[in-house]
C-alpha cells in the first residue's frame, strides 16, 4: 500500500472516531497526530499532570463512551489495560474496535507509536 492510501485510510478511519466523546492518548504529538488526521474531538492526554486515578475520575465524570490509542508497544498496551479496568469499572463505556482497527493499519506497516502518523504526513505532502 502507498504512503498516500494508507494516509487516506487512516483518515477515514479518524473520521469515524467523531462517534466517540473523547479519545485518549499517551501524549501531545500523539493528540497533534489525531488533529493532523482531522479529529476535532476532544482528545485527553495520560501524560498530563493528573495521576492515572485522577484520570480515570476526570474522565469518568465527564464522558461515557471513549476510546484508548495508546501506542502499541508493551508500556502502551499496559496503560491500556490500567484504563479500561479503571473507566469500565466507573461505568465509562471503551469502545475498543478503534484501538484494533489503528493497531491493524498502524502495526503491519511497522509503526506502533500513534505520533508515527504525523511523519507519514509529512512524507505524502
Amino acid at each position: 500500500m502507498k504512503k498516500a492510501e494508507l494516509y487516506a485510510e487512516l483518515r477515514e478511519l479518524t473520521a469515524k472516531l467523531s462517534e466517540v466523546e473523547a479519545v485518549i492518548v499517551e501524549g501531545a504529538r500523539d493528540a497533534k497526530a489525531l488533529r493532523e488526521l482531522g479529529f476535532a474531538g476532544d482528545i485527553l492526554l495520560c501524560s498530563a499532570r493528573l495521576s492515572r486515578g485522577a484520570l480515570i475520575d476526570s474522565v469518568a465524570s465527564c464522558y461515557q463512551r471513549v476510546a484508548i490509542l495508546t501506542d502499541f508497544d508493551q508500556k502502551g498496551r499496559k496503560l491500556c489495560r490500567e484504563l479500561m479496568a479503571g473507566l469500565e469499572r466507573r461505568g465509562v463505556k471503551i469502545e475498543k474496535r478503534y484501538r484494533r482497527l489503528f493497531r491493524k493499519v498502524l502495526v503491519k506497516r511497522g509503526m506502533r507509536a500513534v505520533e508515527a502518523i504525523s511523519s507519514l504526513g509529512r512524507l505524502i505532502d
